[in-house]
C-alpha cells in the first residue's frame, strides 16, 4: 500500500513538472521538495445528527502499521430484518447523548472514550438509523487508528442497519462518504475522489440539499490536496464557503470552518499572508460567537502559530502555541497535546532539546491515555523524541543552501471546515 501511494504521488509530481503550460508547473525545486516531504493527511469525519455535536471536526493523521487494539465494541452485528422501522418511533435521548459524546471524543482524538460511547449506544437497542450512525462512528475510530479492515467491516455492518432504516437515502449518502474517507486513509486519493464526486452528483440532483453539496465539495478538497492538486482543493473549499455564507451569513461559526480550511490549503501553498487572513477571519468569528477561550477558537490560534513556525518566527510561534496550550489545558481538551507538540518543535529548532523532549513526552502521554501505545499520534511523538535525542548528541551540521533542515513532525492542519461526513449540516 505504501509503495502504491508513493508511486501515485510521484506520478502526480512528475506530470505537473512536465506540463506544457509553464503556469501549471511547480514554481521551483523547493516546492517539489516540500511536496515530497509532506505526509498526506486524512480526515475521518463523522457526525451523528444531534445538533451542536456536529459543529466541528478535527483533521487527524491516518497512519499504517503497528499492532492495533482489538475491536472494543462487543455487540454482534445484527442481520437485516425483513421489516423497516416505523418513522413514528422516537429515539431514546440516551442514545443521542452517547452518539454525541462519541463524536466529541473522536474529534478530540480520544479513541478509547469514543469507543465506549459507541458501545453504550449500540447496547441501548437504538433505532436502525442510529445503529447505522454508531457503526459509521466505529468505522471512523478504526480508520483513525489505521485499522482499515476493521473500518471496512464497520461500514458493512452500517449498511445492514441502513436496510432496516426508515430514511435509507440519507444514510446511503453517509456510507458513500465513509467509503471515500476509507480510501483516503488507505492512500488512494484517486479512488476517494470518485466517491466524493458521486456524492456531489447526488447532491446536485433534485433530491439533493445544499448541506450535502457542501460536504461533498469539502471532501473533494481533501482528496485534491492529497493528490497535490492544491489549486483544485482551494477552489473546492472556496465553493463550500460561498454556499454556507449564502445560507448562514458571514458571521456564523459554520462559515468559520471553511475559512480555516482555505487557510490550511494556502499555508500548504506557502501563501502565508493570504492564509493568515483566512485564519484571522475564522478567529474573529469564533471569538465573537464562542468566546476567546473556547477550544475551537484556541485551535485557530494554534494554526496561526503554524504559519509563524513555518516562516521561522519562533518567538511569535511559541507565544501562540503557549496561548493555545494553556487554554486547552484549562478546558480539559485533549487537543492540548497538539499545542504541546508544536511547542516541542519550536524548542527543538532552538536546540533546547531537553525542553523539546519534555513537551513531546507529555503530549505522547496524553495520546497514549486516549488510545493506547498504538495511537497514531503517540507513534509520531515517539519518533520526535528519538529524533530530538539523536540531534542533541550530534554536532550541529552546517546548513546547505537550498536544502531544508530535517525537522520534527509538524502537526497536520487542524481543520474545522471538513463538513461532518455522516450528518446533515
Amino acid at each position: 500500500e505504501f509503495e502504491t501511494r508513493l508511486s501515485k504521488r510521484l506520478e502526480t509530481l512528475v506530470r505537473r513538472g512536465l506540463a506544457t503550460d509553464p503556469a501549471q508547473r511547480h514554481a521551483d525545486m523547493a516546492t517539489v521538495a516540500g511536496a515530497l516531504r509532506r505526509r498526506p493527511t486524512y480526515a475521518w469525519k463523522v457526525a451523528v445528527g444531534v445538533g451542536a455535536a456536529a459543529a466541528a471536526a478535527l483533521l487527524l493523521f491516518a497512519l499504517r502499521g503497528g499492532q492495533e487494539e482489538p475491536l472494543r465494541v462487543a455487540v454482534a452485528p445484527k442481520p437485516p430484518e425483513a421489516s423497516v422501522e416505523a418513522p413514528a418511533r422516537v429515539e431514546s435521548p440516551a442514545v443521542a447523548e452517547q452518539l454525541s459524546t462519541a463524536q466529541t471524543r473522536l474529534d478530540e482524538g480520544d479513541y478509547n472514550r469514543a469507543q465506549d460511547a459507541v458501545h453504550a449506544a449500540l447496547a441501548a437497542n437504538p433505532l436502525a438509523r442510529s445503529e447505522a450512525r454508531a457503526w459509521l462512528l466505529q468505522a471512523a475510530i478504526m480508520g483513525e487508528r489505521g485499522d482499515y479492515q476493521g473500518a471496512r467491516r464497520a461500514i458493512d455492518v452500517a449498511g445492514s442497519a441502513i436496510e432496516k432504516s426508515a430514511d435509507p437515502l440519507e444514510l446511503e449518502d453517509d456510507v458513500l462518504h465513509a467509503q471515500g474517507l476509507l480510501a483516503l486513509g488507505m492512500g488512494k486519493p484517486g479512488e476517494a475522489r470518485v466517491s466524493f464526486a458521486t456524492a456531489l452528483e447526488r447532491a446536485l440532483s433534485e433530491q439533493g440539499t445544499p448541506a450535502q453539496e457542501v460536504r461533498a465539495r469539502v471532501h473533494l478538497g481533501l482528496a485534491d490536496k492529497d493528490l497535490d492538486d492544491l489549486d483544485g482543493a482551494l477552489a473546492a473549499h472556496r465553493e463550500a464557503l460561498a454556499i454556507e455564507t449564502k445560507l448562514h451569513g458571514e458571521d456564523d461559526p459554520v462559515v468559520s470552518r471553511h475559512h480555516h480550511n482555505i487557510g490550511g490549503v494556502l499555508r500548504s501553498m506557502k501563501r502565508y499572508e493570504e492564509a493568515s487572513e483566512h485564519y484571522q477571519r475564522a478567529l474573529e468569528i469564533r471569538s465573537t460567537a464562542l468566546g476567546a477561550e473556547h477550544p475551537t477558537t484556541l485551535m485557530t490560534v494554534n494554526s496561526l502559530g503554524l504559519i509563524e513556525l513555518e516562516q521561522g518566527r519562533l518567538g511569535e510561534a511559541r507565544r501562540l502555541f503557549e496561548q493555545a496550550e494553556s487554554g486547552l489545558a484549562k478546558a480539559g481538551d485533549l487537543r492540548r497535546a497538539r499545542a504541546l507538540t508544536n511547542l516541542g518543535i519550536v524548542a527543538q529548532r532552538r536546540r533546547r532539546f531537553k525542553v523539546a523532549v519534555r513537551h513531546y513526552e507529555e503530549a505522547r502521554r496524553l495520546w497514549v491515555e486516549a488510545g493506547g501505545e498504538a495511537h497514531p499520534l503517540a507513534v509520531e511523538l515517539s519518533e520526535n523524541i528519538e529524533r530530538a535525542q539523536r540531534e542533541a548528541k550530534a554536532p550541529r551540521p552546517k546548513p546547505k543552501p537550498g536544502v531544508p533542515e530535517a525537522d520534527a513532525v509538524v502537526r497536520p492542519e487542524p481543520s474545522y471546515g471538513a463538513s461532518p461526513a455522516w450528518s446533515k449540516q
